[in-house]
């Protein structure tokens, strides 16, 4: 749905019922409505707690659906490596697939803006990273925060009121 938002857009969200949410892009050209049916998941309560001190990576998002897109095709699995002991503190992404082919890309520290860096080395769905990456246009940057005991939360700002946090 967020990929249908357009620069100028306003958007509207408003829970009519206990089932169903909307979703509005209002422009001076149009108003567009998604209805999204809210699920009812029996299962145990996922409590997901902020890391104390974690990597902080503030980055383009347009730029993270490029880079996550270049994976696509080549495995299932991406490892996030985050190396502070060398020199240059880098940051790379890596991704092997059953059929010899793999990908290995450093990112350019002028690209990134990094907080709290510390060495990290952490596997990760390549799908669910490609599912939230498609997101790029809600905010021009995003903010990844990995930790070595916590799960990846991937963050877009919504305007200066609002968020959508990915784990």
């Amino acid at each position: 749905v967020f990929n249908r938002l357009n620069f100028n857009d306003e958007i509207v969200f408003n829970i009519l019922k206990k089932d169903k949410f909307d979703i509005s892009f209002i422009n001076t050209k149009y108003s567009k409505c998604y209805c999204i049916k809210l699920l009812d998941i029996d299962c145990e309560e996922l409590n997901v707690y902020d890391a104390e001190d974690p990597v902080e990576i503030t980055i383009e998002s347009k730029y993270f659906n490029e880079i996550i897109n270049d994976f696509n095709d080549i495995g299932e699995e991406i490892t996030i490596n985050i190396d502070k002991s060398n020199s240059t503190e880098s940051v790379s992404l890596i991704c092997e697939s059953p059929h010899e082919l793999g990908l290995e890309m450093a990112l350019c520290n002028e690209d990134l803006r990094i907080t709290g860096l510390k060495d990290i080395k952490q596997d990760f769905a390549l799908k669910n990273l490609i599912n939230f990456s498609k997101g790029y246009t809600i905010n021009k940057n995003m903010t990844i925060q990995i930790h070595n005991s916590n799960p990846l939360k991937l963050s877009y700002k919504i305007m200066d009121k609002g968020y959508i946090n990915y784990y």
